[in-house]
C-alpha cells in the first residue's frame, strides 16, 4: 500500500491492513504526504444464515410475516388473512417484480394460512370429541 501511494495511486488493501501499530502509522503518514487514500477491503463469504435470509426475502416471506402481524393488530382475525396476503404482495412487489409475479407467493401464503387453520381446527375438534368420549365413558362406567 505504501509503495502504491508513493507512486501516485490510491491503495486498496485486503484484511489485515497491518499487523502492528508502527505499520499503521506508516500508512497514515504516507497517505497524508502523498494525498492518496488507502482503503481496507474485505472479501465476504456469505454463510448459511445470510443466504437463508436472502432466500426468505426473495420469496416474500418477510412481507407476509410483517403483514400478518400488522393485520392481526389492526383488524383482528380477518387482518390475519388479509394482512399476510397484502404483506406478501407488497414484499414481492417492492423487490421489482411485476404484480402478476407478486400475486403467486401471496396466493400461496393465503392457501397456507387457510389450510393450516382448517387442519388445526380439525385436530382441536378431534381432541375435544375424544375428551368428551373419555369423560362420558368413565363417568357412567
Amino acid at each position: 500500500a505504501i509503495e502504491s501511494m508513493k507512486k501516485g495511486a490510491h491503495a486498496f488493501v485486503e484484511v489485515p491492513i497491518a499487523t502492528n501499530i508502527k505499520d499503521l502509522w506508516n500508512i497514515v503518514d504516507t497517505s497524508e504526504e502523498t494525498k492518496k487514500h488507502c482503503m481496507m477491503l474485505e472479501n465476504v463469504n456469505y454463510g448459511r444464515d445470510e443466504l437463508m435470509f436472502l432466500n426468505i426475502c426473495r420469496k416474500g416471506l418477510i412481507g407476509a410475516t410483517v403483514g400478518l402481524l400488522i393485520g392481526l393488530f389492526l383488524a383482528g382475525p380477518i387482518g390475519l388473512i388479509g394482512g399476510s396476503f397484502l404483506g406478501a404482495v407488497s414484499g414481492e412487489y417492492s423487490s421489482n417484480k411485476s404484480l402478476k409475479k407478486s400475486l403467486k407467493p401471496a396466493i400461496g401464503t393465503f392457501i397456507g394460512i387457510i389450510s393450516g387453520t382448517i387442519i388445526k381446527f380439525l385436530i382441536a375438534t378431534l381432541f375435544l370429541v375424544l375428551y368428551f368420549y373419555l369423560v362420558y365413558t368413565n363417568l357412567f362406567s
